[in-house]
């Protein structure tokens, strides 16, 4: 039995019918504006609820740039980057 195209595909359980690697689901998610986690687990629930006429939408970062007047910046990934200190006086 031959696989349809995704665009093909009336419904879930058709869906389910055959097998998918995880590389063409992410493509699938992107291509329909859709988010696509890494986990195929992860994948079908976004597909499924795609069929189901729910849209899980990819996340939107959220990151903030850090201004340059504090000691501490914040880059990607919560990793704090400290700022060299200025050399103190002694008198």
């Amino acid at each position: 039995m031959e696989r349809p195209e995704f665009d093909d595909v009336k419904s879930f359980a058709e869906f389910s019918r055959y097998y998918w690697y995880r590389e063409e689901l992410i493509k699938i998610c992107k291509v329909h504006g859709l988010k696509a986690p890494s986990g195929k687990i992860e994948l079908y629930k976004v597909i499924e609820a795609y069929f189901s006429g729910e849209k899980i939408l990819p996340e939107k970062n959220t990151a903030k740039t850090s201004g340059k007047s504090g000691k501490n910046e914040t880059l990607g990934g919560g990793t704090v980057r400290m700022m060299p200190r200025r050399a103190m006086k002694t008198g």
